[in-house]
């Protein structure tokens, strides 16, 4: 357990965060194998939490981030770890597209006549 949650120091996840991932874990897990396919993955958040928003193409990046047995199966940890870092990817791409709507020059660099509208009162 002291290396899972040394990983997820990496992610940015806290112990509260990997505790609610666990429980969405136990709550797809439904079979209490430990283990899910991603198929099982995907049914099991689709049917617990409705339509997520993610394209096919997100939902196989979250996945190639897990470490899977042989046969397709991933654990407790993988999981854990796979849902964190994607989720960090996500949070930094955020980041990354408002810092270049705010780069109005385009330069990389934030002057403070791009920051001004978002700093004056109202």
């Amino acid at each position: 357990m002291k290396l899972l949650f040394a990983k997820m120091s990496w992610v940015g996840q806290s112990q509260h965060d990997v505790q609610r991932l666990g429980e969405v874990f136990k709550l797809i897990n439904t079979s209490n194998s430990g283990f899910l396919t991603k198929l099982e993955f995907y049914r099991g958040l689709a049917d617990s939490y409705g339509d997520m928003g993610f394209t096919e193409g997100e939902w196989e990046s979250m996945f190639q981030l897990m470490e899977t047995t042989e046969d397709g199966f991933f654990n407790y940890q993988s999981y854990i770890y796979g849902v964190s870092a994607y989720q960090r990817l996500l949070n930094e791409k955020k980041i990354r597209e408002t810092f270049q709507l705010i780069d109005i020059n385009g330069d990389g660099w934030l002057d403070l006549d791009e920051l001004r509208p978002f700093l004056d009162e109202e």
